[in-house]
C-alpha cells in the first residue's frame, strides 16, 4: 500500500517515480568520514557512502550519511555527462520516522524540486535553468567526473536543494596535489566551486583522483551560509574496480535500522 500511494502521489503531482538502478550490483563504492574542521579530537561527525553503477547510458548513484541524530538517502540518476538529473532524498530519525521526502528533475528548460507535505500532495518549486548544466546537491559529485580537467575552463552549474532554493557554482580547476587519506595516498586534480551572494561568496574545494573514474578522496566546504562551520571530509575505503576493501566499513550499532524508502 505504501509503494501504490507514493506512486500515485508522484503521477498525481507530475513528479516522476523514486530512482531505483536495475539491481543493487554496485560498480563502485567508497565510505568517508565526516568532521569538523578545526576539532583536534577528530570526533566523528558523520559515516557518508556513495556507491555509483553505470549501465544503457545512465550513470546511478546512491549517497547515505550517518550520524548521531538519524539518516539521510539519496538516489540519482543521470545521463553520461552527469547531465538530466532526477534524484530522490529521505531523512529519518534514529527511530526511524521520516523527517523529508523530496524530489529534483529536469523536464526540458526547466528543474523542478518536489517536497511531499504531511498531509499528502505536494509543493513543487520550478526555476529556468537557462541552459546551465543542473546539479542537484549529492549529483555534484558524478558531474565533477565529466568536467574538463587540465584546462583553464570554467563550468557554470545550476545547484538546486531539497529545500527548494537554487543558486549558481562556478567551478574551476586549481591545479593538482597529493592527498593521503585513511584509505591511502592519491594524485588528485583540485576542484574549486565558488557560489557568489550579495554579500559574500562561499567557497568549496572537491579533489578527485586523477585516474578514472575521477571519484572523490577529499571535501571542505560549508554546511550553510555566512558563519556556518567548515565540514571535512575524507575516503576511508573503497570497494570495487577501484580495488580492494582495505577498511571495511561496519555500521554503527547504536543506530537502530532505518526502514527502506518508499518504493
Amino acid at each position: 500500500m505504501q509503494l501504490l500511494a507514493h506512486l500515485a502521489a508522484a503521477l498525481l503531482t507530475g513528479a516522476p517515480a523514486p530512482i531505483l538502478p536495475p539491481s543493487q550490483d554496485w560498480d563502485e563504492r567508497y565510505t568517508y568520514e565526516t568532521v569538523r574542521a578545526g576539532d583536534a579530537s577528530s570526533t566523528r561527525v558523520e559515516r557518508v557512502s556513495m556507491e555509483y553503477m553505470a549501465t544503457n547510458g545512465t550513470l546511478y548513484m546512491h549517497y547515505r550519511a550517518e550520524n548521531e541524530r538519524g539518516c539521510e538517502e539519496m538516489s540519482i540518476r543521470c545521463d553520461l555527462t552527469g547531465s538530466n538529473v532526477t534524484a530522490t532524498k529521505q531523512e529519518y530519525t534514529k527511530s526511524g520516522a521520516t523527517l523529508s521526502d523530496a524530489t529534483i528533475w529536469v523536464d526540458g528548460s526547466n528543474v523542478h524540486v518536489g517536497q511531499r507535505r504531511d498531509k499528502g500532495g505536494m509543493k513543487i518549486r520550478t526555476r529556468d535553468t537557462g541552459g546551465t548544466p543542473v546539479a542537484a546537491e549529492a549529483s555534484l559529485m558524478a558531474m565533477l567526473r565529466f568536467f574538463p580537467f587540465d584546462t583553464d575552463q570554467t563550468l557554470e552549474v545550476l545547484i538546486a536543494t531539497f529545500t527548494q532554493h537554487f543558486v549558481t557554482m562556478s567551478v574551476r580547476q586549481r591545479g593538482s596535489e597529493t592527498i593521503t587519506t585513511p584509505a591511502g595516498t592519491f594524485e588528485c586534480y583540485k576542484i574549486e566551486g565558488i557560489v557568489d551572494l550579495y554579500v559574500t561568496s562561499i567557497k568549496t574545494t572537491y579533489w578527485l583522483t586523477k585516474a578514472k573514474p575521477y571519484f572523490m578522496v577529499r571535501y571542505e566546504g560549508k554546511r550553510g551560509l555566512f558563519l556556518a562551520p567548515t565540514y571535512v571530509t575524507s575516503l576511508s575505503s573503497l570497494v570495487g574496480e577501484q580495488g580492494a576493501d582495505r577498511q571495511a566499513h561496519k555500521p554503527d550499532a547504536s543506530l537502530p535500522p532505518v526502514p527502506e524508502p518508499a518504493r
